[in-house]
């Protein structure tokens, strides 16, 4: 069980409050109280200031005593694989232009092709297109 569930339910408990309690005081469901309280699921940064400040506790209660982590934003995953290939691919042609033996329109030809792949998939430095 996650630190911030076993919180949840001594601070409910001291209050003498059930999940509808302290669901209706939050603005959320019963059953949501007991997903935290279960840790099969974690109170989002906003409702975990809420949950803190139905106790009288300050917003970031939780984060302070280090019950939970600091939110990162989400990652997404296939993004995430596709720009790893796409980084192997684009280190592999320069590699490749490096080592010549291609003509000078075929490496002209790839060398825009990588600044394009490198702009693409923001490599470069820049934002990426959309």
């Amino acid at each position: 069980m996650q630190d911030i569930a076993k919180e949840i339910i001594i601070l409910r408990g001291k209050r003498e409050w059930t999940q509808q309690q302290l669901a209706d005081a939050i603005g959320t469901t019963q059953r949501t109280v007991a997903a935290w309280e279960s840790g099969t699921s974690i109170p989002r940064k906003a409702m975990q200031a809420r949950i803190a400040m139905a106790f009288g506790l300050p917003e970031d209660y939780f984060l302070k005593n280090g019950l939970v982590e600091e939110e990162k934003p989400p990652q997404r995953a296939k993004e995430s694989r596709n720009d790893e290939k796409v980084a192997k691919l684009v280190r592999q042609l320069g590699e490749a232009l490096g080592e010549g033996g291609l003509s000078a329109d075929t490496q002209k030809s790839c060398l825009d092709l990588y600044h394009r792949l490198l702009a693409e998939t923001g490599l470069d430095g820049s934002e990426r297109e959309k």
